[in-house]
């Protein structure tokens, strides 16, 4: 009796866990296929399960894994993942930039002090996200990089001349070149200048 108990436990465990994969892979993918950028905090599971409140839940949820898949499914796919810091996401006012300082895990709405903007903690948080998403983003090109970019490959039908560009810029056409070569291997991921371009101005 004991041992058709064990195995029954665990076939029922492996149907759940197979279930939890499928849904998992379902969700990612769909939220591949569905947008460019994707913004994910990096937060550490490890530190989560120490609140014996949430720990199995958190454990439930694999969220480990669905990071995994979104991770390589991006690559697949082409689409860009990024994964910022997750201080203070849910104190920060996403309208005026104010902090308002921890909350309990209980209090899941908020008004702003500053502004009075009335706040469901998790839209607020995934908001903030978003936008620290976006200021990485920006910073994959220096300035001069992106004013190359922009010039070479942006919004013309021909790819704008070296001479041209260091002209406009005020530089030699070695150096528009060097800006170029930078340019072009920092945005291999994308299809195009003028896809980042868009990606980073979407808000």
């Amino acid at each position: 009796n004991w041992q058709r108990a064990r195995v029954t436990k665990a076939r029922y465990q492996a149907k759940i866990a197979n279930k939890r994969k499928d849904y998992l892979h379902k969700i990612t993918t769909e939220l591949v296929k569905s947008y460019d950028v994707i913004v994910i905090e990096d937060l550490k599971t490890k530190n989560l399960l120490k609140n014996h409140h949430l720990a199995k839940s958190i454990a439930n949820n694999s969220w480990y894994l669905f990071r995994e898949m979104l991770e390589y499914k991006c690559k697949w796919y082409g689409k860009q993942l990024v994964v910022v810091s997750p201080n203070y996401t849910s104190q920060i006012c996403s309208r005026c930039g104010y902090h308002s300082g921890k909350k309990p895990l209980d209090v899941r709405e908020w008004i702003c002090p500053k502004c009075n903007t009335h706040h469901d903690r998790d839209i607020n948080a995934s908001i903030n996200i978003l936008n620290r998403g976006l200021k990485e983003l920006k910073k994959i090109l220096t300035k001069r990089e992106y004013d190359v970019a922009i010039l070479r490959y942006g919004f013309y039908s021909e790819p704008m001349k070296f001479k041209d560009i260091a002209d406009t810029l005020g530089v030699n056409e070695k150096r528009a070149q060097a800006l170029d070569l930078q340019v072009r291997k920092k945005l291999k991921k994308y299809n195009s200048v003028k896809e980042y371009y868009e990606l980073i101005h979407q808000k």
